[in-house]
C-alpha cells in the first residue's frame, strides 16, 4: 500500500494492533528518556543536552508524553511500569521472557520452568497444583488478569 500525504501505517490497523503499537511506542519511550537522563547528566555541558540541542529535545519530547500521565494518574502510575515490565516480553523480541502459573497468577522471569509444578518453581505453596507455562497477552489484559497486576499475590 502506497501512503499519501499525512497518511500512516496506523491508519487501517484494527484497534487492538493500534494500542498494542501504541504500547510499544511508549515503553520505547519510557526505556530512552531513561537513558538519555543517564547520559545527559555525565554529558550535559555539551551544547547536545542543551535545550536547542537533539538530545535536549528529544528529552523534552519524552517529558511531554510521560509527565501528564503521571501527573494525571498518580500513585496509579506505578502499575503501568509494572504491566511494562512483564508486557515487554511480549511487545518486543530480545525481553526478559515471563512465566506464570495460571492457577494461582505466580511469575517468574528468566528461568525455564515452562511445564514444571508451581510447588517446584517457587517452593512452599504445597497447595498450588499449577503448571507453569509462557506468559501470554491473555494474562495482562485486566479482566481476565490471573497476574498480581489484578491484586493477587
Amino acid at each position: 500500500m502506497k501512503l499519501k500525504w499525512g497518511q500512516t501505517h496506523w491508519n487501517n490497523m484494527n484497534q487492538k494492533k493500534l494500542i498494542r503499537e501504541a504500547q510499544k511506542m511508549y515503553s520505547a519511550i519510557i526505556s530512552m528518556e531513561s537513558v538519555l537522563k543517564m547520559i545527559g547528566t555525565t554529558e550535559g555541558n555539551n551544547p547536545f543536552w542543551g535545550e536547542s540541542g537533539s538530545a535536549g529535545r528529544a528529552l523534552n519530547k519524552s517529558r511531554q508524553i510521560i509527565r501528564p500521565l503521571e501527573k494525571k494518574y498518580g500513585d496509579d502510575y506505578q502499575m503501568y511500569g509494572n504491566f511494562y515490565r512483564y508486557a515487554n516480553s511480549l511487545l518486543f523480541e530480545g525481553e526478559e521472557k515471563w512465566e506464570i502459573c495460571p492457577k494461582c497468577g505466580k511469575m517468574i522471569g528468566s528461568i525455564s520452568d515452562i511445564g514444571k509444578k508451581c510447588t517446584e518453581s517457587f517452593g512452599g505453596k504445597k497447595d498450588c497444583l499449577g503448571i507453569m507455562r509462557e506468559l501470554k497477552w491473555k494474562d495482562l489484559e485486566p479482566v481476565n488478569s490471573i497476574t498480581p497486576l489484578k491484586g493477587k499475590e
